[in-house]
């Protein structure tokens, strides 16, 4: 009876992991296209496209943390059959989208500022200009559509966002295609056409989102037909809240990326070996990501319903169903990691770094997905700031300075571990912050087993 149960409840996180899966795969398709396009315009345009998406990666990331929170609300009041106020959860997501879309569009705009000090070819430093002030409204316009895609998640019903997101990248790749290298009375506009590409994407897809929010799936919550007032307390409460989650996913993000910049100091086999490894490791997280959101949502709902039982069962079936499938992926990829690399590379000295590489992203795996089961279930909970500052801590202040201290062989080891050490760095720093959480995840095990009326009093609170 009790496997039964577990089975169930497994079959439903897989409903909603998957097209969250497929929706995140399909954005990363969306990078990829703009690579391979610039990359076949010239060697500049894939240096200045290259340069920009560095600046729109942690960005892109940053927004989605910041805006996840529109989910957990929505997935409580859902639990609570409150759906009379999933119209104002709604229009408030747009809200705080625009906020935080406005933002970050006036500081991807001010990067182009800083494309003169990087050592690029005067065409490749004009193409970076100009693709990063185009991608500046292409990020107001993804920061609206990701709020409904977090709001559609949170009442369980990705299905639509994963359709919209897969004819998404079907337009990036063909508006692509056109505008790179031109096409009838379009002319062809190199990298910064990757860029056009992008802004036309992002409208196109949330205007999908804004004429299917009508489709029978929704129909019934009676979205955005009389529209709610602008309250500036509520939309600052739900940015507070939502701040912690931005940076900590940021900052994950970064340490990749510090990584990366550490090593182009090291040899041009260390970078492409590395680039290969994260872009595996990116690629097989996708699942545990989508997974860690859906345990977010079930839980949520759980807690909304003020249902114990199933709170405890979402807990516990995402935990152990995570920790198996990343074990699963961990010893795929330890398997099968010489195999992989030979499809990238045949060179000899990047295959033994990516070699070494690959094993300790095998190892990586397990405490990076147990750390983001902990800090999914503590969403569902709203108990985020404290969380997020210990798994930012540990990456920054233990994960990075370990890396550099076994890469460069300073005290700790008798001899330098090259790039690797840096990654195993990482390894230990995740290691302390998946102990840190489940450590505060036990400690305040009374408080989210809260009392039923507490539950009741916070579900039936917009901002809780």
């Amino acid at each position: 009876m009790r496997f039964a149960l577990y089975k169930k409840e497994l079959f439903k996180l897989l409903q909603l992991a998957i097209p969250m899966a497929v929706a995140e795969a399909a954005a990363i398709g969306m990078a990829f296209t703009d690579a391979l396009f610039s990359a076949h315009a010239s060697l500049d345009d894939l240096a200045g496209v290259s340069l920009g998406a560095a600046f729109w990666s942690p960005l892109i990331v940053f927004n989605f943390g910041a805006l996840i929170i529109i989910a957990t609300y929505a997935a409580r009041h859902i639990g609570g059959q409150q759906t009379k106020q999933l119209d104002k959860i709604l229009q408030n997501g747009l809200y705080l989208a625009a906020c935080w879309g406005l933002l970050l569009s006036l500081v991807i705009f001010s990067a182009h500022y800083l494309v003169p000090y990087f050592s690029l070819t005067p065409k490749a430093q004009q193409v970076a200009s100009a693709y990063i002030t185009w991608l500046a409204p292409a990020m107001f316009f993804w920061a609206l559509f990701t709020s409904l895609t977090l709001f559609s998640e949170g009442i369980a019903k990705p299905n639509l966002a994963m359709i919209i997101a897969v004819i998404g990248l079907a337009f990036n790749a063909l508006a692509n295609y056109f505008l790179v290298f031109g096409f009838w009375i379009i002319p062809a506009q190199g990298g910064v056409g990757c860029a056009y590409a992008t802004l036309l994407t992002s409208i196109v897809m949330l205007s999908c989102f804004l004429l299917l929010i009508k489709h029978p799936s929704f129909s019934s919550y009676k979205l955005l037909q009389c529209r709610q007032r602008f309250n500036y307390h509520e939309i600052k409460s739900l940015m507070l809240k939502g701040l912690p989650v931005g940076i900590g996913a940021m900052s994950e993000n970064l340490i990749f990326v510090s990584v990366a910049l550490i090593l182009a100091t090291n040899s041009t086999e260390a970078v492409a070996a590395n680039q290969m490894a994260r872009t595996l490791y990116e690629v097989i997280f996708v699942l545990i990501f989508s997974l860690s959101q859906a345990i977010t949502i079930r839980t949520a709902t759980a807690i909304g319903a003020n249902n114990r039982q199933q709170i405890q069962l979402s807990i516990t079936t995402g935990i152990y169903s995570t920790l198996t499938i990343a074990l699963v992926l961990a010893l795929s990829l330890y398997a099968g990691s010489e195999f992989i690399i030979s499809i990238f590379t045949q060179d000899s000295a990047t295959t033994a770094i990516a070699h070494s590489i690959m094993i300790a992203s095998a190892f990586l795996l397990l405490p990076d997905s147990f750390q983001y089961v902990m800090l999914a279930i503590m969403r569902a909970y709203h108990d985020i700031k404290v969380p997020y500052l210990l798994f930012t801590g540990c990456g920054w202040l233990i994960g990075l300075p370990l890396g550099l201290s076994f890469c460069y062989g300073y005290y700790l080891t008798p001899s330098p571990m090259g790039p690797v050490g840096l990654w195993y760095g990482i390894l230990i720093g995740l290691a302390v912050a998946s102990f840190t959480l489940w450590l505060r995840f036990k400690l305040h095990t009374q408080n989210m087993a809260e009392p039923s009326e507490h539950i009741q009093e916070k579900t039936s609170e917009l901002m809780v």
